[in-house]
């Protein structure tokens, strides 16, 4: 007699995203850096939450996305632009790489750097009403 074994398919491990994130976004297209806040939900993978960008650079907004393993991607949109994220998360860190929509024709692209500032899950309304960079930038 033969046995047949059932192949389970490993499910990877999600890193756990939610929380507060502050860390610092440079856009290397323009050569400015700005910091940058980021709050997020995350639920079986998937992640929503918003994004808060203060002067020279803009980029505010509702953001969502995905977490698979070690790797975050999300999309932020922006008012009239959209920003793409894919970062790696080893510890209470993110770092990776953007590309921001065209604008006036062009590509920009740049490196972010986010530490957790708070691990505690916020609540659903707070990433339902996001900054914009107004809002931001209002002091």
């Amino acid at each position: 007699t033969s046995s047949s074994a059932i192949d389970h398919p490993r499910i990877p491990k999600v890193s756990f995203v939610a929380g507060s994130y502050s860390g610092t976004v440079h856009n290397q297209t323009v050569d400015q850096s700005a910091e940058f806040v980021i709050v997020a939900r995350s639920d079986a993978g998937n992640v929503a939450g918003c994004m808060g960008v203060v002067k020279p650079l803009i980029g505010s907004g509702p953001l969502h996305g995905q977490v698979k393993g070690s790797t975050i991607t999300f999309t932020v949109n922006a008012d009239g632009f959209d920003l793409f994220f894919r970062g790696n998360i080893a510890n209470d860190k993110i770092t990776g790489t953007y590309a921001v929509s065209p604008i006036n024709g062009v590509v920009q692209e740049g490196n972010f750097y986010l530490k957790r500032a708070d691990s505690k899950v916020p609540p659903s309304d707070s990433v339902q009403h996001c900054p914009t960079d107004t809002e931001m930038n209002d002091n």
